[in-house]
């Protein structure tokens, strides 16, 4: 299990994605409760929505993909155990 202060590698693409932590509370977990489901494409699509489509599509689909790396401290995997 990853804790804070461990020093996990995050990869290029997910480095690269806009900040999923600079979303509002309430839209990270719909979306990620969505992803978690596997609902990905619905996830995605509802980030858009919920954004106002202000990215591109790409930068949703990094956003939804590698929103499980983190939580919303940062600090250790949504789906850790």
């Amino acid at each position: 299990m990853i804790g804070p202060g461990d020093n996990a590698e995050v990869c290029d693409i997910c480095q690269a994605r806009p900040d999923w932590e600079a979303l509002p509370q309430a839209v990270r977990d719909e979306v990620g409760a969505m992803a978690d489901a596997g609902a990905v494409w619905l996830a995605i699509e509802r980030l858009r929505e919920l954004d106002h489509s202000r990215l591109d599509s790409w930068d949703y689909t990094l956003m939804v993909a590698c929103q499980n790396r983190r939580n919303s401290s940062g600090s250790m995997p949504r789906n850790a155990s």
